[in-house]
């Protein structure tokens, strides 16, 4: 089970259970959880949870909040790993057992990172407004495509593409499907920016262990590891590996993965907002809506050969 700890302030070694998918924290009993530190707003900070993922967002208190040293803006969700500290005031608190932000066992140096804060000022205005046409436009398109029953990969296709060119955070987007022969994952569909026409390929040990995460686990995979150096989109000016952020969202039917989207984005910034999980998990269900409708498919195609035959 999730939970809250606190590490220092009035309530340290106090924990909270994480029971809800959206938690309110602050100095007064109306909260979910109730912190008894003067410093700490009487409603200081949101806790949501998005696929398994966890975000945090300052409810534009007096104090503020600070993730590992750095100020959080008021109104700006922020994914959390188990690593990150959390400060309300006098008071420091992290979340435990959220599974999905640990590395798989097989990764090496995997360490979150502190990202470069984009004021709150941003998201807001046309440009938002932007946004979110742009995204049911595409959620509308998706769905008529659905209607002429295309197969998997060109779906998938579409997907990528609309990733790719809607999010500038986002640098890769690979699609794979379980081979149920082979008992593992291929890669269907791999996209990328500034490829120069090139097929990029996603598939290095670092993504096999994900991508085995994702296969054992059912559940969306946030991590943060430094990108292999014989990738040059990954590598900097000094020749030292990149960090990059990868999520990779399971596709599961009949309570087994099917599939996987794996998304990648080497920018200091975080690649994914808390608006852009909404839209993924919508993105995530269509496309197991397709696996489904593809499964029934293929049952009837017997029955109906033996009616013919008849």
């Amino acid at each position: 089970m999730a939970a809250i700890k606190v590490l220092e302030g009035p309530m340290k070694g106090v924990q909270f259970e994480i029971d809800k998918e959206v938690l309110f924290v602050g100095r007064s009993a109306a909260n979910d959880i109730r912190i008894r530190d003067g410093t700490v707003s009487r409603k200081h900070l949101k806790i949501v949870s998005v696929e398994g993922c966890y975000f945090i967002e300052d409810l534009k208190t007096t104090n503020g909040t600070m993730i590992n040293g750095e100020p959080l803006d008021a109104g700006f969700s922020r994914l959390i790993t188990e690593g990150d500290r959390i400060r309300l005031g006098y008071t420091v608190i992290h979340l435990d057992g959220i599974g999905v932000n640990k590395s798989p066992v097989t990764m090496e140096e995997i360490k979150p990172r502190a990202s470069r804060l984009v004021s709150s000022k941003y998201y807001i205005g046309a440009e938002r407004r932007s946004r979110v046409f742009r995204e049911i436009d595409f959620i509308y398109h998706l769905l008529q495509f659905m209607v002429d029953r295309p197969n998997l990969k060109q779906l998938l296709e579409k997907v990528a593409e609309f990733l790719l060119g809607a999010y500038p955070r986002i640098d890769r987007v690979s699609a794979f499907l379980f081979n149920d022969e082979k008992n593992r994952m291929e890669e269907v569909v791999s996209q990328s920016k500034g490829n120069n026409g090139k097929k990029p390929s996603s598939y290095t040990n670092s993504t096999k262990a994900v991508l085995d995460q994702v296969v054992r686990d059912g559940k969306t995979v946030t991590i943060y590891f430094k990108a292999d150096a014989a990738r040059d989109a990954f590598t900097n000016g000094q020749d030292r590996a990149a960090l990059t952020a990868v999520n990779c969202l399971p596709l599961v039917t009949t309570h087994k993965a099917r599939g996987a989207i794996y998304i990648e984005g080497s920018q200091e910034t975080n690649p994914v907002r808390i608006e852009d999980f909404l839209l993924l998990k919508t993105i995530k269900r269509l496309l197991e809506l397709s696996l489904e409708m593809e499964d029934r498919n293929v049952a009837a195609e017997p029955q109906s050969r033996t009616r013919k035959r008849a």
